[in-house]
C-alpha cells in the first residue's frame, strides 16, 4: 500500500517518523527506527495492518536514550531517564517505571532480591519461597472470564498496556485463540488463590495485539503480545509498572523472566 494513500496516512498519525526518511510509492522502509527493521502497510482480508519486509539489512545500534545499566539490579534506577514512548499512545508510567512504591521509594530492602539474581545467573528456578507482598507490583495475572481459570502470568508497562507472551492468547494447538471479550486482568495481587479486597483491580481489555511474526507452528519466536486496559489503572503501593528493557538490557542475567505460569525466553520475543 503506498505510503501517500489516506488509509496509510491515518494510521500513521500517532507514529514518531523520521523526517529525512523519504517515504516513496509502496516500497519498504523504517521511518520510525523500529528495531524489527523496514516495514510497509498491507491489505489483508480486508484489513490494513503492518507487515515486516524479508530484507538484508545492516546491523545497526539503536539510539542511545538510556543510560548505561550494566550490574543494575532488577528494580533499582539510575541517573533521570529519557523517555521513548508517547504518553498519548503508551500511556502514563515510563518516568516512574520500576520504582517499587514500597521497596526503591521509601529505600527498604528486599529482602528476597538477591536470592533471586543467583536464580537468574544460574537460569533455572527450582522451588521457590513467597515473595514479600508489593515486591512485584507489575505482575499480572490473565484470567479466563468463562470457565474463570488463570491463563498466565503477564507485566503491567504503563497505565493503559500489558505485555504477555503471545502463546497465552494464541496457540491452537492447546486450543487458544481468545479475543478482548474472553479475558480479564487481574492486577495489584499478593495471594492469586485469594480475591484481595481493596487491593486488588480487574479490569477488561478492549485489544489485543498480537507480534505480526509470532510464529507458533514452528519454534514460538516473537512470542509476544500486548494488551489494551478498557480504561487506564490507578497506580498503588500494589500496582506499578515495570520498564522496558533498552537493547543494552539484555545481557545473561535478564534472558528468563518468571511467571506464575511459566517461563518465557526473552531472547525469542
Amino acid at each position: 500500500m503506498k505510503w501517500a494513500s489516506p488509509e496509510a496516512k491515518k494510521l500513521s498519525v500517532d507514529k514518531e517518523f523520521i523526517p529525512e526518511v523519504l517515504l516513496d510509492g509502496n516500497k519498504c522502509r523504517n521511518p520510525d527506527n523500529d528495531p524489527e527493521g523496514p516495514w510497509c502497510y498491507v491489505r489483508v482480508s480486508g484489513n490494513v495492518t503492518v507487515d515486516y519486509c524479508d530484507l538484508d539489512v545492516c546491523e545497526d545500534l539503536l539510539i542511545d536514550l538510556n543510560e548505561e545499566t550494566a550490574d543494575r539490579e532488577r528494580s533499582v534506577l539510575g541517573p533521570a531517564r529519557k523517555t521513548f514512548y508517547q504518553p498519548r499512545t503508551f500511556g502514563q508510567g515510563e518516568t516512574a517505571c520500576g520504582e517499587r512504591p514500597l521497596f526503591e521509594k521509601i529505600n527498604k530492602l528486599d529482602s528476597k532480591e538477591s536470592e533471586l539474581l543467583e536464580s537468574y545467573a544460574a537460569k533455572r528456578i527450582v522451588g521457590g519461597d513467597d515473595a514479600e507482598v508489593a515486591s512485584a507490583p507489575w505482575q499480572v495475572m490473565l484470567y479466563k472470564r468463562s470457565p474463570q481459570e488463570l491463563l498466565c502470568g503477564a507485566s503491567l508497562i504503563s497505565d493503559q498496556w500489558i505485555l504477555t507472551a503471545a502463546h497465552c492468547i494464541l496457540y491452537p494447538p492447546w486450543n487458544k485463540n481468545f479475543t478482548a471479550s474472553d479475558i480479564l486482568v487481574r492486577l495489584g495481587k499478593h495471594n492469586r488463590a485469594q480475591f484481595e479486597r481493596g487491593i486488588e483491580k480487574i479490569v477488561a481489555i478492549d485489544e489485543i495485539i498480537v507480534h505480526p511474526k509470532y510464529n507458533w507452528k514452528v519454534n514460538l519466536n516473537r512470542d509476544i503480545a500486548l494488551l489494551h486496559l478498557r480504561r487506564p489503572v490507578v497506580f498503588t503501593d500494589q500496582i506499578h509498572p515495570i520498564c522496558l528493557p533498552s537493547k543494552k538490557d539484555l545481557n545473561p542475567m535478564t534472558q528468563y523472566v518468571a511467571t506464575p505460569a511459566r517461563e518465557t525466553a526473552v531472547d525469542r520475543l
